[in-house]
């Protein structure tokens, strides 16, 4: 179970070899609970901050006098005592005196969110019925992305500035590890419309497909004008710019 975990943190540090990394991310493609716990992981790194390093000096040196004291312990007891030891030392070695700087893959995970639909708006006049858009709206919201993917890029085929569903799609490709082509949708999308709803989301969605790609001096370009437009996501885009020492 460890190994679990260490394996997710190697990950978000991009410590992982390009195969290890690529199989990683087959797997988080299709298990959603994986995706839950690589969230997870991310944000409890982003809350470790400098404060932590004394409390976790203590917890330290408690453990060394343990496994002194466990010289006189059966082996079953001193091999815990031990595995106890090795997981402080784990998180010890995640913290440093200066402020800690997450890495793109940390940030992405500490800020995504899947798009959430407003409702089922859709008449029969866009090729489909108010209850099949339903349906594959709450496959859609359950995670459901290998179901949905081939409903949504047919409809975006065939109306390439449906605006909600390529969010859905672009949420899609960047929960399945596309990032590329969710920032292909985005960026046509924005320079084809002018939305007073919908181009705020557009930027921050791709945003962070960018910042998922790794690509920081785009993405502070595009956050930067999040910023400056101080709508709903600005103060987001604020923390990811902060985070990245703008």
């Amino acid at each position: 179970m460890m190994n679990h975990w260490i394996l997710i943190d190697d990950y978000l540090l991009g410590k992982l070899s390009d195969e290890k990394r690529k199989a990683f991310e087959r797997e988080l493609a299709i298990n959603q609970s994986l995706r839950k716990e690589v969230k997870l992981c991310a944000e409890l790194n982003k809350s470790i901050y400098k404060d932590d390093v004394i409390a976790l000096r203590e917890k330290l040196k408690i453990s060394q006098r343990s496994l002194s004291q466990a010289k006189s312990l059966n082996k079953t007891l001193l091999i815990s005592a031990i595995s106890a030891a090795s997981l402080l030392i784990i998180f010890a070695l995640r913290i440093v005196l200066v402020d800690y700087n997450p890495t793109h893959t940390e940030l992405y995970h500490k800020h995504f969110q899947p798009y959430r639909v407003a409702g089922d708006r859709r008449g029969v006049n866009q090729g489909h019925s108010a209850y099949h858009y339903g349906e594959i709206v709450k496959l859609y919201t359950n995670g459901e992305y290998a179901q949905v993917t081939p409903w949504l890029e047919a409809q975006i085929k065939r109306d390439s500035m449906d605006l909600e569903t390529g969010l859905m799609l672009s949420t899609v490709y960047l929960e399945t590890n596309n990032a590329e082509k969710a920032e292909e949708i985005l960026t046509k999308m924005l320079h084809s419309t002018y939305s007073i709803t919908f181009d705020e989301t557009l930027e921050w969605y791709l945003a962070l497909a960018v910042l998922r790609q790794g690509k920081i001096d785009e993405v502070k370009k595009i956050l930067m004008k999040i910023v400056h437009e101080d709508g709903f996501y600005s103060g987001e885009a604020l923390a990811i710019l902060e985070s990245l020492k703008l």
